[in-house]
């Protein structure tokens, strides 16, 4: 392809262009939701504060656009939807929401529409008109575009407030600075052929490939020969196991190197001290090159074996090769991906003062990170040799100690498990492995501290479903790594207590602190004596009622760690109403926060005071389908909605769940009722935040 049918433009040259864009019937419908929205805006924000050689803002390229130009001088999209029909919509949404603060008036018609969708077209064209997201309902809207225009409107607010930043600069560098690319396939492509083919090409070498190349260029710098190669070998087994996170690390190891790497009873234990130790635990399974070998003793590099033993390996029956398809299977689904998981390692090793907020975790710098705090350390081989230690130590913490998504007979849902193995006969020999909860006996279970921290860790998780925010995942690793050592097993009740003090921090000390609140890095790895503690009493539980307002709450972990605490709550109580319904409560990737009593009431219905309207008392976390269903509708309509589902037993919130039965017992929902409420949640917080001075 020639350079002719590349042309860069900046957002605002791609959106003001009178080329019209059309999505053609074979893609797909949009289908961005928070996390890919987020991480599109955090991206932007992340490099609008870089600067160049000469102070000048850096460029962010976006990415790319692909295109077939027809004859009629539009441009069929073919690669790049998703993005650009989300900057339409972020163009959209600052054209009527920040006539005050920015000028959109550049942007003055869409050039973008969906051939062959006239539902897709018709939203598009009534949100441009400046139609209410809420006013869009029935089967002739996209629910999706609508979703991701009010996911906008939340996010972009919410992600300036933690960074600091003004609207209008936001704006200057998305449009004058963000950078894509569009490129024109050739005019007699086989657009079904070159699409499908596409959609399935190989990808890219990963960011986290080019780490691992790195960190083996270091230590084949190793002057001894044994030495290097066996650190080498060291490097590509631990490596190798830990990059598939869905797997547990033990099925990344062989029989006999799970034995002396996680003990010969169950396979549940770390024994390694450091790398050195490491070194001698995998030595056996090291099989270094040999010129006098025979053909039946070609190496097999994967398993450190020679073929010839493989071929005379008695063992190798059935059960054997059952569990390594078992281990192979969609059982379980990481809350992270390996690149990430890099990032949170290195920062647990590499620990810094309190000067800085550590190592980002963000992959976007995974590269620049691995140069600067391992291969650009004064002994790169020993930063090297710690890093591979604390990697497989951090994964095997990760498996054991952090939830994951569990898919099994049938039914899904959070776990918290550890995997284990079973001696078979006199042999002692282990054959066959399962799957227990980490700190009890059980497979499952509603009740007992396992489940309790299986809570609390889902409830983190689905409040920051962007991999960049996970905080609370470093925070517990760093708990983890930190006490957990071949002697001294991780202990449940220290581990939650140490779970349920970081959710304070967050809540307290971030998110409802007075002013700007602590960083996470000082909140993790700092002195907590040094945080500020608030004194709980009837002025703080005044003050933080503005933050607990709609459009003010900084994150939806303050509802998850609320529902959280309605549901210990709940297990105090002998006899409480709905106790199956608490039983069998979980976390899901509710990110609506929805007005209780609607906003926009329909049928002239009771419309609540503003000051109370948006108060913490009428508001909770709900799906975005859910909001979008039932934003107008009135309380007692919304009741008869999720009485369906409590019937299964099953709500979306427990604190949506006091407001339906507080309700039911007043007969009404206003502002008497809205201010009831809020005092008993705030009540749960405040006794909550009480315990912030007893904490470690």
């Amino acid at each position: 392809m020639s350079d002719a049918g590349v042309h860069p433009f900046s957002i605002r040259a791609l959106l003001e262009n009178r080329a019209r864009y059309l999505v053609p019937m074979y893609q797909r419908n949009y289908a961005w939701g928070e996390g890919e929205i987020t991480q599109l805006l955090q991206d932007v924000l992340d490099y609008q504060g870089k600067r160049n050689s000469e102070d000048k803002h850096q460029p962010y390229y976006i990415g790319t656009l692909v295109v077939f130009a027809r004859g009629d001088g539009s441009f069929e999209v073919i690669d790049g939807q998703q993005r650009f029909t989300t900057l339409s919509l972020l163009a959209n949404w600052l054209k009527h929401h920040t006539k005050d603060a920015v000028d959109m008036s550049w942007y003055s018609a869409i050039n973008l529409s969906f051939e062959s969708r006239p539902v897709s077209s018709h939203t598009f064209e009534r949100l441009w008109k400046g139609v209410s997201p809420h006013q869009l309902v029935g089967d002739d809207v996209n629910e999706g575009l609508i979703n991701g225009f009010k996911l906008i409107g939340e996010k972009l607010p919410e992600l300036l407030r933690q960074k600091g930043l003004e609207l209008c600069d936001f704006c200057n560098y998305l449009f004058d600075y963000v950078q894509i690319t569009r490129v024109e396939v050739p005019e007699h492509t086989d657009l079904n052929h070159y699409f499908e083919a596409m959609n399935n090409r190989g990808e890219q070498l990963e960011k986290h490939e080019v780490i691992k190349a790195r960190l083996m260029a270091t230590l084949n710098k190793i002057p001894e020969d044994e030495t290097r190669r066996q650190s080498l070998h060291v490097l590509t087994r631990v490596w190798d196991a830990c990059a598939n996170m869905e797997r547990y690390i033990q099925y990344g190891f062989t029989p006999d190197e799970r034995h002396r790497l996680f003990g010969e009873k169950d396979w549940g234990q770390f024994v390694p001290r450091d790398f050195a130790h490491l070194l001698d635990l995998l030595a056996p399974s090291y099989c270094p090159p040999s010129a006098d070998k025979s053909d039946d003793d070609v190496i097999d590099a994967s398993q450190g074996r020679t073929l010839l033993a493989i071929l005379q390996d008695d063992n190798l029956d059935g059960e054997q090769k059952v569990e390594e398809e078992s281990a192979g299977s969609e059982r379980f689904n990481s809350v992270i991906n390996f690149s990430n998981f890099l990032l949170h390692v290195l920062r647990l090793i590499s620990r810094d003062s309190m000067n800085t907020e550590g190592v980002p975790l963000d992959d976007k710098q995974l590269v620049d990170q691995f140069e600067l705090r391992v291969i650009g350390e004064t002994d790169p081989v020993a930063a090297v040799q710690r890093f591979i230690y604390g990697l497989l130590k951090s994964k095997y913490l990760f498996d054991h100690f952090i939830i994951k998504r569990e898919f099994y007979d049938r039914k899904d849902g959070w776990s918290l498990k550890r995997l284990r193995g079973y001696s078979k006969g006199d042999t002692q020999k282990i054959y066959t492995v399962g799957y227990l909860n980490t700190f009890d006996e059980n497979e499952g279970g509603f009740d007992g501290v396992n489940r309790r921290i299986l809570m609390l860790l889902s409830a983190f998780h689905v409040s920051t479903p962007t991999q960049v925010y996970k905080h609370w995942l470093n925070g517990a690793l760093q708990y983890l790594f930190d006490n957990c050592h071949p002697e001294q097993p991780v202990e449940a009740g220290a581990y939650l207590s140490y779970l349920e003090s970081q959710a304070r921090r967050f809540v307290f000390q971030r998110f409802l602190a007075p002013g700007e609140g602590a960083s996470y890095y000082q909140m993790l790895f700092g002195d907590h004596v040094l945080l500020p503690h608030a004194e709980v009493n009837d002025h703080w539980c005044e003050a933080i009622k503005s933050k607990l307002t709609y459009g003010q709450i900084a994150n939806n972990f303050v509802f998850n760690f609320l529902d959280y605490l309605l549901w210990v709550l709940s297990h105090n109580q002998d006899r409480r109403l709905d106790w199956e319904v608490f039983h069998r409560f979980e976390f899901t990737f509710r990110s609506s926060v929805e007005h209780f009593a609607p906003q926009h009431p329909i049928h002239n219905a009771h419309e609540v005071e503003n000051e109370s309207l948006h108060s913490f008392g009428n508001l909770c976390l709900i799906s975005h389908s859910k909001n979008s269903r039932l934003s107008n509708f009135q309380p007692q309509q919304k009741q008869e909605h999720f009485e369906a589902g409590l019937a299964n037993n099953q709500i979306d919130s427990l604190k949506l769940l006091a407001m339906i039965r507080l309700m039911k017992e007043k007969g009404r929902w206003q502002e008497t009722e809205i201010a009831e409420h809020q005092e008993q949640m705030l009540a749960v917080l405040a006794a909550e935040a009480a315990k912030m001075r007893e904490q470690p």
